[in-house]
């Protein structure tokens, strides 16, 4: 498996649109490193923050 992610990446993983990734990240549940010079953002995430948000949204699907 690899390092990091792409957003659009993640995004296929998650089987959401990449707009909905970016969503994720400014609400803070998706830890990102932002990686970009100039006014677009550009995110980079780690392969262990896709294991634990699977974990902590599997956890929270468990609550219900």
């Amino acid at each position: 498996m690899r390092e990091f992610f792409t957003s659009k990446d993640f995004a296929e993983l998650l089987n959401v649109h990449p707009r909905t990734v970016y969503k994720l990240i400014k609400a803070k549940k998706i830890r990102a490193i932002n990686i970009s010079i100039g006014k677009k953002p550009i995110y980079r995430i780690l392969c262990k923050e896709y294991l634990r948000f699977i974990a902590e949204e599997n956890d929270e699907e468990d609550n219900y």
